[in-house]
């Protein structure tokens, strides 16, 4: 907390004049680059709570006040645990849904095993459980090669397109799992 930005700064010394370390207490020094965007964003008081998930710093309440503002011990502390509160819903929140999603593609994958040994070829058991295989992914579209047979279901490239990104993924020598969020965009870069 900064109460007011432009009052004059106390030094923290240890009896022994050796450096103090504030890691874990709610006194923290204040660079001169957070006064500085602090003035910029012309607030005069500021307090914030950070919120750790996994030992990594995740996010920030951040409040901010046009003029100087004294926030009191009880307050701050409320907001603490409030902060806390919120991020410890937001953890369980995410970890039921892992486990909600690891059932259903357990589930689905018995399926998919469970007919791949009832049907008399795997293009038959691709073809017959195309859909569920892309909702594994969330997918709009997918499209699985198996040798020079294409299987596709939902929202993919045409037919010629998948072999010209089957040649692409031959040439890059991409043999195990290829994963990006822009692949037209690391796709076009190859074929330029």
């Amino acid at each position: 907390m900064v109460a007011d930005i432009d009052e004059e700064r106390i030094g923290v010394i240890s009896r022994d004049n050796k450096p103090v370390d504030l890691t874990y207490t709610s006194i923290r020094a204040f660079s001169s680059a957070h006064l500085e965007y602090l003035r910029n964003a012309k607030a005069f008081g500021s307090f914030s709570v950070s919120i750790v998930i996994n030992d990594r710093l995740w996010g920030l309440v951040a409040c901010q006040n046009s003029t100087p503002k004294y926030i009191p011990n009880q307050v701050r502390l409320q907001a603490e645990l409030l902060t806390r509160l919120a991020r410890l819903t937001y953890v369980n929140f995410k970890s039921n849904e892992r486990l909600q999603f690891q059932n259903h593609f357990n589930e689905i994958a018995m399926r998919l095993k469970e007919n791949l040994l009832v049907e008399d070829s795997l293009q038959n058991s691709i073809h017959n459980n195309i859909h569920e295989i892309q909702d594994l992914t969330d997918a709009d579209g997918i499209a699985l090669v198996a040798h020079e047979n294409i299987f596709t279901h939902g929202n993919t490239p045409e037919i010629e397109e998948i072999f010209r990104i089957k040649k692409w993924a031959k040439e890059n020598e991409i043999t195990t799992l290829f994963c990006s969020n822009s692949f037209l965009i690391d796709y076009e870069k190859c074929l330029i």
